[in-house]
């Protein structure tokens, strides 16, 4: 076994008998996060992300219009959209990005029982 391997190993093995960290969802899921292995196309969307995260807010901070908390998600989506479409294009990296970009930004689903209410309003 390679001494990184090794190193690896003896981590994992002190962290999985820390009950403290173990309790520690946070921590564990950062700690999953950081050794899961993800695709090149998996990052750059992940980076977008953040990139769109910091934008929307630095222009929220700045006063721009339609800018505001309920523009956001739109907002964020829009700007990783514009982005992110090279790789939604590009034939070696399209079924992916596409999978990618629906999962991370579905429609919207309204709560269980407004919908209901709304169907129930409109039949009196």
């Amino acid at each position: 076994m390679s001494t990184n391997a090794e190193r690896l190993q003896s981590a994992l093995t002190i962290a999985l008998a820390d009950e403290k960290f173990m309790g520690n969802n946070d921590k564990v899921s950062k700690a999953i996060e950081a050794l899961t292995p993800k695709s090149t196309v998996s990052a750059v969307l992940k980076r977008l992300q953040g990139n769109a995260l910091r934008d929307f807010l630095e222009k929220k901070d700045t006063g721009h219009s339609g800018y505001n908390d309920l523009a956001r998600p739109e907002k964020i989506k829009a700007y990783v959209h514009d982005k992110f479409k090279t790789y939604m294009e590009d034939p070696k990296t399209s079924k992916e990005a596409i999978k990618l970009f629906n999962d991370a930004y579905q429609l919207p689903v309204a709560p269980k029982g407004i919908a209901d209410n709304t169907e129930q309003q409109e039949a009196a």
